[in-house]
């Protein structure tokens, strides 16, 4: 029952809704700030704005970078907070970079919505900073499963194939969690033999793109640290636009 209820979480239908429409993840800052005012605009029920279309959506993109929601470039394809990659590039950047601050505690039970407008956010004097809620793991193992869902079936993997993926991804979403920031999840999704591996070592992952490259078989990777990272700070950056625009 908690994973139903965090399947219908605001953040969950975002992330859910917000995927690329290649195998490769290829997208642009654009097509980011388009899908997000469109989510926004339905969550919300009004639209919000996004820049005069000469400055790269500057409404959209401040009010996001502000709150910690950003995008990340390698090698010419776009990785948005960890989620997506292309290439042992990207991935080792990934892994290279420290965590810029302390992860949240992943294993916090949800938050109450009917206590969303006294707790989502918490002004703190002295620094000036804005905590934020902290997303319970129910809700990021939902949105992790949203977004793979979504990419299995675009990849059209065998039904028998994405219904295991499926089974044992909840799974493998909580060892990367329990393993840290660095821990990424990695789907080879080859409809003749889709399978996943969870790993922060650079070389196993190196080996694992690398063999899928040279068989042309689409890949989709994500760090569920990073997912949490992201979805703790969409209802702040969602409020400074709202303020802003």
């Amino acid at each position: 029952m908690e994973m139903d209820n965090a399947a219908n979480d605001p953040i969950t239908s975002f992330l859910a809704v917000y995927t690329v429409r290649d195998p490769w993840g290829r997208t642009s800052t654009l097509e980011f700030h388009q899908a997000f005012a469109a989510w926004y605009a339905d969550w919300q029920g009004e639209p919000i704005s996004l820049g005069d279309g000469k400055t790269g959506n500057a409404t959209v993109q401040d009010g996001l970078s502000a709150h910690g929601i950003r995008k990340i470039k390698s090698n010419g394809n776009m990785t948005f907070a960890g989620i997506r990659w292309r290439d042992a590039t990207a991935v080792q950047a990934l892994l290279a970079k420290p965590p810029a601050k302390k992860w949240p505690d992943y294993s916090v039970s949800p938050p109450n919505p009917a206590a969303k407008d006294q707790n989502m956010t918490k002004g703190n004097n002295t620094t000036g900073s804005t905590e934020t809620i902290q997303l319970g793991r129910p809700h990021v193992v939902a949105a992790c499963l949203a977004v793979l869902t979504r990419e299995i079936h675009c990849a059209g993997v065998e039904q028998h194939d994405a219904l295991d993926l499926l089974r044992d991804a909840p799974d493998k979403i909580e060892a990367a969690l329990t393993r840290g920031p660095g821990a990424l999840v990695v789907y080879r999704l080859d409809p003749n033999g889709a399978r996943g591996v969870v790993t922060d070592s650079v070389s196993r992952l190196e080996r694992f793109v690398a063999a899928a490259e040279h068989e042309s078989a689409p890949l989709f990777g994500f760090c569920p640290a990073a997912i949490a990272e992201l979805a703790t700070h969409i209802d702040a950056g969602a409020a400074s636009l709202k303020k802003g625009g």
